[in-house]
């Protein structure tokens, strides 16, 4: 299929459904496949979401080799190529962060009809920038560069979470999301590995794979752009999305004063946002320097191990998240990743990081799904990406604070004990967001009853 052709609204295997509809079924018997034969469990789709979840899972692949490098850049900083200091490595962590808080300004400037154009842009400008490694390898310039990259990722998150409202229904949107996740961490782990041998080896290549990383996210991203369009919903949203007056962050005060659910969800989610921003700077230097990690372990701990163990929950994840809601996805996924910094609190070699990096993929395979599609939970048709906006805004908002907390608490109690206070406040996330559960349903069966 031209991925530039639009599928016809009257098509009635192609269009998507009406808001409360179930949509036209698929022939008799006809089992959805992805491009690598994967079967979608039992779900049947209709003719858009195939076409779209094609174009998903081949960026997915893609994702897989560009985030797989990305994610061993703060190992690199700790390495004698680079030789960042914690204090850097904090700072690495915080910037690229906080970036996220520009999703507002992304989301404000976008329509249905834009969206497209925007993933393009972002996509062009953002991965493509790591070339510039190869010119410069300072520690501060690697920060400038990976700040740019997540930039641009900030303000492509929007319309790619606008994408997957728009073209996947409610009853298939977490698994098919769960799917595409599995082959884009098979892709990342054995990635991890290659580099890892081959940097092993040679650590001075360090700068032309970051480069290649980055030629292959760009066109990772511009794959998803060329995703089929729901003309139906752009010809009934044909101009800006309704905003707030005044200036982009004007919803975003807006969405928090009026939706008291998911003013509380997104509390309990800073909060794990806290522990988790202190916690991810202190493992790289951790394991490098207290547990002599090398090019070999490095990718095991970081990415193989965490992917392995993605690939196997976040389908089951994305299964709960289709029969309940975000929050008891988050609650349990909070629990979880709880013994990540606690494993390490008690970590003295090698093989605790490995344990350690196993709970860090279970809490993750669920975070990953209540994060990317746990707004909609909340948010009604026409405000997702909105509402996801200021999701993702508020992941800047930590990143400002928490890595320097997370470094303060290590200089003054030492890693260990930071770890084990990260692990506590996992916990007591996780139990805020039981109680939002019970609130949530409660209220919703009172609605339920007035309307009877």
């Amino acid at each position: 299929m031209d991925p530039e052709e639009e599928i016809p609204v009257s098509c009635t295997q192609c269009s998507p459904p009406a808001a409360g509809e179930k949509g036209p079924r698929p022939s008799p018997g006809r089992r959805a496949k992805n491009l690598f034969g994967l079967w979608i469990g039992k779900a049947e789709l209709n003719g858009l979401e195939r076409s779209s979840f094609r174009f998903h899972v081949g960026a997915a692949v893609l994702y897989g080799i560009f985030f797989s490098i990305q994610g061993l850049g703060a190992y690199l900083m700790t390495t004698e190529q680079m030789g960042a200091t914690e204090f850097q490595i904090t700072l690495y962590f915080s910037l690229s962060m906080a970036t996220f808080i520009f999703s507002t300004v992304g989301s404000f400037y976008l329509t249905w009809r834009n969206h497209r154009s925007f993933m393009v842009l972002y996509s062009i400008l953002g991965p493509l920038s790591l070339i510039g490694l190869m010119f410069n390898q300072n520690p501060y310039f690697f920060i400038g560069l990976i700040v740019w990259v997540n930039l641009n990722h900030a303000m492509f998150l929007p319309a790619q979470n606008m994408v997957f409202r728009s073209n996947y229904r409610g009853e298939v949107r977490g698994v098919l999301y769960a799917r595409a996740q599995m082959v884009r961490m098979v892709i990342a782990a054995s990635t991890a590995l290659s580099v890892g041998y081959l940097l092993h080896r040679k650590p001075e290549m360090f700068t032309y794979v970051f480069a290649v990383s980055g030629i292959i996210g760009m066109i990772g991203l511009l794959l998803f752009s060329m995703m089929p369009r729901n003309t139906e919903m752009e010809n009934r949203k044909s101009g800006r999305m309704p905003k707030a007056k005044g200036n982009p962050f004007a919803d975003f005060f807006q969405i928090m004063r009026r939706d008291r659910f998911f003013r509380k969800y997104e509390t309990y989610f800073f909060m794990y946002g806290i522990a988790f921003m202190m916690t991810h700077p202190l493992v790289a230097p951790f394991v490098k320097h207290r547990l002599g990690a090398n090019w070999v372990q490095a990718p095991w701990i970081f990415v193989v191990i965490q992917s392995g163990v993605m690939i196997i929950f976040v389908p089951l994840f994305g299964r709960l998240l289709d029969r309940t809601n975000a929050v008891p996805v988050a609650t349990l996924a909070f629990i979880c990743l709880a013994f990540w910094p606690i494993s390490l609190s008690v970590a003295m070699s090698i093989p605790f990081a490995y344990v350690a990096a196993f709970f860090f993929g279970l809490g993750m395979a669920g975070v990953d799904i209540a994060w990317m599609l746990g707004a909609q939970t909340f948010a009604t048709k026409d405000k997702i990406q909105s509402y996801h906006a200021v999701h993702v805004t508020l992941v800047g908002l930590r990143a400002i604070i928490a890595p320097f907390v997370g470094y303060g608490l290590m200089r003054i109690i030492g890693y260990h004990a930071t770890f084990a206070f990260a692990g506590c406040l996992f916990l007591l996330a996780a139990m805020f967001m039981i109680g939002l559960n019970r609130q949530r349903a409660k209220s919703l069966k009172e609605q339920g009853n007035k309307e009877e």
